[in-house]
């Protein structure tokens, strides 16, 4: 059993997949107990793995009363896969910030 499995309870799926991003965003949040939590899966490359492209990255987010997350196909080296993925991670909490705050 993974450690994602087995500490943020993502379930035996892909691990590049909507479902287990929303997993780990949950199982941050609840482990934590934080208001807000992100997460990210994907392959970084430079070649595809598990049948996924390189760049191919879910991103998520989980509130104490909603997740969602976001398929995005990213370009360029591991570095700027990587880099994207941060800033998709980002984007989408202050993004959750300004649904709840206003």
């Amino acid at each position: 059993m993974t450690v994602k499995q087995s500490v943020l309870g993502v379930p035996d799926v892909p691990v590049v997949s909507e479902t287990a991003a929303l997993a780990m965003a949950e199982g941050v949040r609840a482990l934590t107990d934080a208001d807000i939590a992100a997460a990210t899966t994907g392959v970084g490359g430079p070649g595809a793995q598990d049948g996924e492209p390189a760049g191919s990255v879910w991103c998520a987010v989980a509130t104490r009363d909603t997740s969602w997350a976001v398929h995005r196909d990213f370009d360029g080296e591991p570095e700027q896969v990587l880099e994207q993925s941060v800033r998709c991670a980002l984007e989408m909490l202050r993004e959750s910030e300004n649904r709840f705050t206003a």
